[in-house]
């Protein structure tokens, strides 16, 4: 999935993040810093979750917390604000 995202990124505008086991501050930074980055271009989001809980019935993924001991929920609508 990476070798296809860095062939699209050679032949567009695509730019791509890698964040493995990412903390929920993590997430909220790097969305941010990609909205900016697009400015009025889309930003595509795509979360593997191997390994974690599934998503709730409420939209809501999981994340590490700060310590990577926990994992704590992170609402789509949230996400969408950012």
């Amino acid at each position: 999935l990476e070798q296809q995202y860095a062939k699209w990124q050679q032949r567009s505008k695509l730019k791509y993040r890698r964040a493995l086991d990412p903390t929920w501050d993590m997430v909220k930074e790097l969305c941010l810093r990609m909205r900016e980055t697009a400015k009025n271009e889309r930003v595509l989001l795509h979360y593997n979750g191997h390994g974690v809980p599934r998503p709730t019935a409420n939209g809501e993924i999981w994340l590490f917390d700060k310590h990577h001991t926990n994992y704590i929920p992170l609402g789509v609508t949230d996400l969408r604000k950012w």
